[in-house]
């Protein structure tokens, strides 16, 4: 769990073998790491595919 923590790189996850991560998610900052971590099932509480698909739904509604 990562949410509420000063923790601003992620990229010393990289590589690692995680199945769930709760964090205070920040696309410019994070999408990159979490989306090399292909074990990753849940985020934030999320079904990894469900996760990503909200934050696409978000982000194409902001660029609009």
């Amino acid at each position: 769990m990562l949410s509420k923590t000063p923790v601003t790189d992620l990229t010393p996850l990289q590589g690692m073998k995680l199945t769930v991560l709760t964090l205070s998610f920040k696309a410019d900052r994070d999408a990159k790491v979490l989306r090399s971590i292909k074990t990753l099932q849940r985020i934030n509480n999320q079904a990894a595919p469900e996760f990503w698909k909200a934050w696409a739904a978000k982000s194409s509604k902001k660029q609009s």
